[in-house]
């Protein structure tokens, strides 16, 4: 029985120099947070880097810059440098290619070769934004494939608020109405983005009295706001919270002015009063302005009739009482407490002379008290803080007596007003 045999050649060709090897990272992705610039920041992990090589091999390594996905801001390979397992904790510049490892081929396993930790200088005019590049690994050998390792910075967003005082004083010494801070508060920004918007918030009052706080304004040399709300073109009434600056007026930094007006009225008393006004921002810590307001107290007294009204009285009969015909009006202003006090000078012609001790005064304020002789001050109204208003009806009347000289005598009425704390 014969036998058939099939033969099966097998070729096996050798390709000398082509093998299986590459560069491989751990993590696949640098990553750099940084947080409250300027500083070098550094990824504290490092990257591990591995070699399965046949044949010898040289691994160099270099960096890309860096550039913001939103501003496009770079930042160039001079500002990256890498310490590793051989660089003895100096680092070394990235701006041209540096040798991180080299030897023999590994065979069979996969080495880490080396340890790279990545820092990188931030400076103050970096802008806030995520940036991207790339790590590049060559083997100058050219066995293994360039391979290249994400690298990505996260600059967070940063800001600097200060003052040039933390306080400023306004002084209120006459009749209410507006008053302004005689100094301004200077407010410098300083930062990363434009990205950013401060606010100003009365967040306490304290004093004798309450103050509502759409009675404080304030005005920002930086922000155009042109309505007039009762105070003046340019002020906020800081009722409620409000912007006062903004990244789209200043930019990344700036200089800005702050100024407060108080408007006030009779009901507000005299005395220190201390208003807290919280500056606050996403980007930084609120920081607070003392306004720190003085209100004088204040008094006026006047006639509807005029500033200096007269009162004639006619004594053409015998000796007795005479007395004007027409009263005169008293009006008062006073944001506090308030009593009103007259006294007569003596009543002068050109032979003789009548003592103010039988100069009288009514008051339709206090009229229990009758007809009161002016040698001396007199009580002759009292009342609580008001706006200018009638408080009181006077009336004046003067004694004659038989030994008075027959002729025209004249003389002053001097009514004082004082303030009651």
């Amino acid at each position: 029985m014969g036998h058939n045999k099939i033969v099966i050649f097998v070729l096996l060709t050798f390709f000398p120099g082509i093998t299986f090897s590459q560069i491989t990272f751990n993590p696949g992705t640098l990553i750099i947070d940084v947080v409250n610039p300027p500083n070098y920041f550094e990824e504290p992990s490092g990257v591990q880097v591995f070699v399965h090589a046949e044949n010898n091999w040289q691994i160099t390594c270099s960096v890309t810059e860096l550039v913001g996905f939103s501003s496009g801001h770079i930042i160039t390979p001079e500002r990256i440098s890498v310490r590793h397992n051989y660089s003895g904790g100096s680092y070394h510049l990235l701006n041209t290619k540096i040798n991180i490892a080299e030897g023999l081929g590994t065979g069979g396993p996969t080495l880490l070769i080396n340890t790279l930790f990545l820092r990188v200088q931030v400076l103050e005019t970096d802008i806030a934004d995520t940036y991207h590049g790339e790590l590049r690994f060559q083997d100058e050998l050219n066995l293994l494939e360039d391979v290249v390792l994400p690298f990505q910075l996260n600059i967070q967003a940063n800001m600097q608020l200060s003052f040039s005082a933390a306080s400023v004083s306004l002084d209120v010494t006459g009749a209410p109405g507006i008053y302004e801070t005689e100094n301004s508060v200077q407010l410098s920004v300083n930062g990363n983005t434009s990205d950013w918007q401060i606010q100003a918030e009365v967040i306490s009052i304290t004093g004798p009295s309450y103050i509502d706080k759409s009675k404080i304004f304030i005005k920002s040399s930086s922000l155009n706001f042109s309505t007039d709300q009762g105070s003046g073109e340019g002020y906020q009434s800081l009722s409620y919270k409000k912007e006062i600056l903004n990244g789209s007026t200043l930019g990344i930094g700036g200089n800005s002015d702050l100024n407060f007006i108080l408007k006030t009225d009779y009901n507000l008393p005299p005395g220190d009063y201390s208003a807290r006004i919280n500056i606050s921002s996403k980007q930084i810590q609120p920081q607070i302005i003392n306004l720190e307001i003085n209100i004088c107290e204040y008094v006026e007294v006047g006639f509807s009739e005029g500033s200096e009204p007269e009162v004639n009285i006619y004594s053409d009969g015998p000796p007795g009482e005479y007395e004007s015909s027409d009263p005169l009006t008293l009006e008062v202003a006073a944001n506090t407490n308030w009593e009103a006090f007259a006294e007569a000078e003596n009543l002068k012609s050109d032979r003789d002379e009548i003592p103010a001790k039988r100069i009288y005064l009514f008051s339709s304020n206090l009229s229990h008290l009758g007809y009161q002789s002016l040698g001396s001050s007199k009580i002759i109204a009292s009342g609580l803080p008001l706006e200018r208003a009638k408080t009181s009806d006077l009336k004046v009347r003067v004694e004659t007596k038989i030994d008075d000289i027959a002729g025209e005598y004249s003389g002053k009425i001097i009514i004082t007003i004082l303030a009651i704390l």
